[in-house]
């Protein structure tokens, strides 16, 4: 499917624009993650299998990690959510507050990881709980998992490389990218949805 490519600035922007029309903001972190949770699971059934360990940050990416996993629990999946900060936005907390924690597992080898750490508005160096979760993920898809980030892998500064890191348009678009943050891995990206740290 072809998807116009966007920047990060523009992509906030059209952000704005929806929630400006009367879209709120929650509803725009809900179809993020819903369409993420149905890429994931359509892309890759067979790895789902085993279950699915989610690393949520403070943020609204992190938000749209909340929603992907009350997704994937409603899909009859197990999941896990590794909360490396709590939620830090209302949309996230309200995010977080959709999902039943009971339902959630243990899971010591997942099939996938997602990655929601850090969005399209993250700058800088990461602090050092997410530094330690990027060394988590390394070693889960040391062992076999398929690492999928929400908008953007963490750690890519989108605003310095928009030029050749571009959000798709449309939430579930794919065009192949670049490396990603970790040298020699490339990924595909899919706005609004999951660009994996390998390709699909």
């Amino acid at each position: 499917m072809h998807v116009p490519v966007l920047t990060a600035a523009q992509s906030a922007r059209r952000d704005r624009l929806e929630i400006d029309a009367g879209t709120p903001s929650l509803e725009l972190m809900r179809r993020a993650g819903e369409c993420a949770a149905r890429v994931v699971t359509e892309r890759l059934p067979s790895e789902c299998t085993p279950g699915v360990s989610i690393f949520v940050g403070a943020g609204n990416n992190g938000g749209d990690g909340w929603i992907v996993a009350r997704d994937l629990l409603g899909r009859g999946l197990r999941v896990a959510v590794h909360v490396v900060a709590p939620p830090g936005t209302s949309d996230a907390r309200a995010a977080a507050s959709l999902v039943d924690v009971a339902r959630l597992a243990e899971i010591g080898a997942p099939g996938v990881v997602i990655d929601a750490l850090l969005g399209t508005g993250a700058h800088g160096p990461p602090r050092d709980d997410i530094s330690a979760a990027f060394t988590h993920i390394a070693r889960l898809r040391e062992h076999g998992a398929v690492v999928v980030s929400l908008d953007i892998p963490s750690g890519v500064d989108a605003a310095l490389d928009d030029r050749k890191e571009g959000l798709g348009m449309g939430w579930c678009g794919e065009r192949e990218n670049g490396a990603g943050p970790e040298r020699g891995i490339r990924y595909r990206s899919y706005g609004g949805g999951p660009p994996g740290a390998q390709p699909l």
